[in-house]
């Protein structure tokens, strides 16, 4: 059974952004990275934002087709900036707390990711997705009750 703790679910690796930079730039972050979530900071390194896939949504306008049908790109107006769009309430979880206090926070707060905290410092984040990776391992796999094993 793996462990009930943040620090074994969640990703490290953490894909950034500033808050001046384009949408435009985010997106090919997002797509690049095949990830659906980046940390925002400021000019000395700070996290100040997330901004999710669906915060560029908010800041992109329909592309049209020579048959009038809207395509399937994202298109943004030019000077929308990462920080008009991101999202500066962040909903954050201790590196040492439990799975389960991520899953409530998500849950409650219908947010999909909550970033990792050790000593006031981001140093992870946990995703809706991560989320559904422990359980589709315990579905495949079961030894036991899933709930309470993450209870």
């Amino acid at each position: 059974m793996p462990s009930k703790k943040t620090a074994n679910l969640m990703t490290t690796n953490l894909v950034t952004i500033g808050c001046f930079d384009s949408l435009e730039s985010a997106h090919a972050l997002l797509k690049q990275h095949r990830i659906r979530h980046l940390p925002v900071i400021d000019g000395v390194g700070g996290v100040v934002g997330i901004l999710s896939d669906r915060d560029l949504l908010r800041g992109s306008v329909p592309s049209f087709g020579e048959d009038g049908s809207i395509e399937r790109r994202l298109n943004f107006l030019g000077g929308s900036l990462v920080q008009d769009y991101m999202t500066t309430a962040l909903r954050v979880i201790r590196i040492h707390g439990e799975i389960q206090d991520a899953i409530e926070i998500m849950l409650e707060e219908k947010v999909s990711s909550c970033l990792v905290v050790e000593r006031h410092e981001v140093v992870g984040i946990i995703t809706y997705e991560d989320l559904l990776e422990m359980l589709k391992g315990y579905v495949s796999k079961p030894s036991g009750s899933l709930r309470s094993s993450i209870a």
